[in-house]
């Protein structure tokens, strides 16, 4: 577990990587940052840590109250910093820091109050699909699906998706800033969809298809190898991959198959290979 430090309270700065953040909060009038943490399999006690500051952020796990609330405490969590607080940017930068490479923090800055907020994000890690007879977690706070998983969403449902938002910003698999605009609808102008959250046959294809593609990277080696693209795009491009393996009916043997050969079509090299395809 990486051990987290703080700066002394006298003379304190914001962290060099909250700087930018501090900048845009200032820019849309806001005396917060808001962020989902990711606490997935996190090697760290956040519940507690946050709790030990003083004053402790406002923070609530989002899968409370869901039907994964047995989960909540390693799930994702809605925490709320004040820039005036010195104790809690201090933590907030250490940790950032501590697990840049982990991709466990989703800011956004919103103006809406904190508890209408969590209630909107905890809306949105809840799916249904096939009329509702199934139904799973939505995992968009996740950094790595973020960018794709709130693309699926058009029109009426990415207004609302977007709502509260005036921006988020994240940190890519390259190690990039990114940011998206939101739509930034004031509280009282807002309606909350009455019924769950229904995606059709090609949003869950595209957010599965995509999971796929992570998870290849993972088991076939792809971050031993010398790609002359980033990962961000590398990721990009085995999803390409396998929604052309799925509209081939391709599986097992003929999909890995499929997919080895449209990486050397694709995925051009720049040095000879460390490690081969698993």
């Amino acid at each position: 577990m990486p051990k987290l430090t703080h700066q002394p309270a006298m003379g304190f700065e914001i962290p060099a990587c909250l700087r930018d953040l501090k900048q845009h909060a200032n820019a849309a009038g806001l005396d917060h940052l808001d962020m989902i943490i990711n606490a997935t399999l996190l090697d760290y006690p956040l519940l507690q840590r946050l709790a030990e500051l003083d004053p402790p952020p406002l923070h609530t796990p989002l899968l409370e109250g869901t039907p994964e609330h047995a989960l909540a405490a390693q799930g994702p969590v809605h925490v709320r910093v004040f820039w005036a607080h010195t104790a809690q940017v201090n933590w907030l930068g250490a940790f950032v820091r501590a697990f840049d490479r982990e991709s466990r923090v989703l800011s956004l800055l919103s103006p809406w109050p904190f508890d209408a907020l969590s209630e909107h994000l905890r809306y949105y890690t809840q799916a249904h699909w096939d009329k509702g007879a199934k139904s799973g977690i939505l995992r968009y706070y996740d950094n790595r699906l973020f960018k794709h998983i709130s693309g699926v969403f058009i029109e009426d449902a990415a207004r609302d998706f977007h709502a509260p938002v005036i921006s988020w910003h994240w940190t890519d698999r390259d190690h990039k800033a990114q940011i998206i605009g939101g739509y930034n609808l004031p509280f009282h102008e807002f309606t909350r969809p009455r019924t769950p959250l229904m995606m059709d046959a090609f949003q869950v294809e595209s957010v599965c298809t995509w999971s796929e593609a992570e998870q290849w990277e993972k088991t076939h080696g792809l971050s031993k190898r010398n790609y002359r693209v980033g990962k961000e795009q590398r990721v990009s491009l085995l999803y390409l991959g396998h929604l052309a393996a799925s509209d081939r009916h391709l599986e097992g043997e003929e999909h890995r198959a499929f997919m080895i050969e449209w990486l050397a079509r694709h995925l051009p090299e720049d040095l000879p290979q460390n490690g081969g395809l698993a």
